[in-house]
């Protein structure tokens, strides 16, 4: 996952990569709301500007869902 801010917003852009390097998917994703951050640091104990230009290796579940 990497993580870029802009102005009071955080895009998250996970990709998934197969054994060799090569890109399998990507999905990005905004977080725009205070609280939402206030959870992730909570949930992670990491302060989300101190990972802003890093990337971070994770396991992470996206759901689908059909209205958004």
């Amino acid at each position: 996952m990497k993580i870029k801010k802009h102005k009071s917003r955080y895009y998250l852009d996970l990709i998934q990569y197969n054994d060799t390097g090569d890109v399998l998917a990507k999905a990005r994703g905004i977080i725009w709301d205070e609280y939402v951050i206030a959870d992730f640091v909570q949930d992670t104990q990491l302060y989300i500007d101190d990972l802003v230009g890093k990337t971070l290796m994770m396991s992470a579940k996206c759901n689908f869902h059909h209205q958004w």
